[in-house]
């Protein structure tokens, strides 16, 4: 049982947006995968959300000195953007058959976003930008129809959320400081 006298909740203004960042891109890979709207304008507004709380995240991050990873991210967001545009609004929609890439391409463009992480602030980043990539290799080839994978296929959206959204969640996560016990020093035997 945890005794709430000897430790603290420290939980981070980062934290708390990154948190808020993973817990949207579930909802609303969970509102694109099993809902629909009435207009697709709607589903760019709603992952338009997503991405002003993720900018808002990495630009608290950003106060912490981590310009350069910043940069990275909007960079993969710029791509990713104009990718999904191009795919939906671009030529009154002449590329909608590129649908079914969307997921796989932002999980690409989130995994180097990752990578960008790795190298500014923690190498642990290296297992997401992996986990991203390698995922979003496998809708794309499914997506094309070079290896099939229905589930892929079908549940393309909720599982880009899963991949997106679930690492933001678990890293969010509150940490419990205990207090530092300070330890005894060993006794000096003289000789």
């Amino acid at each position: 049982m945890l005794n709430f006298n000897d430790g603290t909740l420290h939980v981070e203004k980062a934290r708390v947006l990154m948190g808020g960042w993973g817990l949207l891109i579930m909802l609303a890979a969970i509102i694109n995968q099993f809902f629909d709207l009435p207009n697709p304008n709607y589903v760019l507004w709603l992952w338009t959300g997503v991405t002003v709380l993720g900018i808002l995240a990495h630009i608290t991050s950003l106060i912490h000195g981590l310009g350069q990873n910043f940069g990275a991210w909007v960079v993969v967001i710029v791509l990713g953007w104009a990718f999904t545009f191009y795919v939906v609004k671009f030529d009154n929609g002449a590329h909608i058959d590129l649908y079914g890439d969307l997921a796989g391409v932002w999980l690409i463009l989130l995994g180097i976003g990752y990578l960008a992480t790795a190298y500014h602030v923690e190498r642990h980043f290296l297992l997401l930008a992996a986990l991203h990539i390698v995922v979003g290799v496998l809708m794309e080839l499914s997506a094309r129809g070079v290896m099939r994978i229905g589930f892929l296929d079908t549940y393309s959206t909720l599982i880009f959320g899963v991949v997106a959204g679930l690492p933001l969640l678990i890293g969010a996560l509150p940490q419990w400081y205990r207090a530092e016990v300070p330890q005894a020093s060993p006794a000096v035997v003289e000789s």
